[in-house]
């Protein structure tokens, strides 16, 4: 998936992982790295705003080696 919280633009590789599950470190937006899919909103005190799906990328693994969509296997 990318790596920007789609609420803030923040970067989700400086958040926390727990599973499949990463963690916004601005306000706690909560995406499964499996498919980009929006686990739990932000965490902004009384409102409660529209987060997206992450964008996710197709992976393969072919003799060990993890490739993304386009890349020659």
């Amino acid at each position: 998936m990318g790596n920007r919280c789609t609420h803030a633009g923040v970067d989700l590789s400086k958040g926390t992982l727990d599973g499949t599950t990463a963690t916004c470190p601005k306000h706690r937006s909560k995406f499964d790295i499996a498919t980009g899919n929006v686990v739990s909103g932000p965490k902004v005190l009384f409102m409660r705003p529209k987060i997206n799906d992450e964008t996710s990328y197709e992976q393969r693994v072919k003799e060990n080696t993890l490739c993304s969509k386009g890349c020659a296997l």
